[in-house]
């Protein structure tokens, strides 16, 4: 993902490495689970390590594939990030998913539009996603 000067990151480099592996995931899979060698492919590409980076951060692995934790079970793991995105944007698009699960989606959408967030285009895909039926339905 290409970041022109007005699609500014607000997180590190690490971060948006981080946030690559997640969304190339979610996208190229078109959802939650996809094989852990791809996680693995992915994750050496921008330099992260799967196991230290991902798995048990915002992801299990079961037999040969890595399931992306939805909003609510990285809040009752303890593992949401800051609500501002500065450790990885996929944190404050959890951060609003969750809102959205427990309060309402205004309070979601409230979350995203915030000036300190200023949610980016290149994450208008993985928000909708969180957001919508897979990620606020209790049966997700």
């Amino acid at each position: 993902m290409a970041y022109g000067a007005a699609d500014q990151h607000p997180a590190s480099g690490r971060a948006r490495s981080f946030d690559r592996v997640v969304c190339s995931g979610l996208g190229r899979f078109s959802g939650p689970r996809f094989p852990y060698d791809e996680a693995l492919r992915l994750a050496r590409v921008v330099g992260l390590d799967v196991e230290r980076d991902i798995i048990g951060t915002v992801a299990e692995k079961k037999s040969s594939d890595v399931i992306l934790w939805d909003s609510e079970t990285r809040a009752a793991k303890g593992s949401l990030g800051a609500t501002d995105g500065s450790r990885a944007m996929l944190d404050a698009l959890h951060h609003a998913a969750y809102a959205g699960r427990t309060k309402n989606i205004a309070a979601a959408a409230e979350m995203l539009s915030s000036p300190q967030l200023g949610i980016l285009r290149p994450w208008k895909n993985c928000a909708t996603w969180l957001l919508g039926k897979k990620s606020i339905g209790r049966g997700s």
